[in-house]
């Protein structure tokens, strides 16, 4: 019978894998100070139902009969 070759891995050198390592750390620094901004970009891209129809507020306290 004939004798399966084991798969070797690719050789590897210590420095593609620290270039690796280091162009991943890059992007997840990059992403984690991006993403708070663009989640503030997107709110202001989307006002609240509150803001959106250009009024200022309740002119006062509420008629509803409720005493406080």
């Amino acid at each position: 019978m004939r004798e399966k070759k084991k798969l070797q891995k690719p050789i590897v050198s210590e420095k593609v894998k620290n270039k690796r390592r280091d162009s991943r750390r890059s992007f997840l620094k990059k992403a984690a100070y991006a993403a708070p901004a663009l989640v503030t970009l997107g709110q202001l891209a989307r006002p609240s139902g509150a803001y959106a129809d250009g009024s200022t507020g309740p002119s006062g306290p509420p008629t509803d009969g409720w005493t406080v």
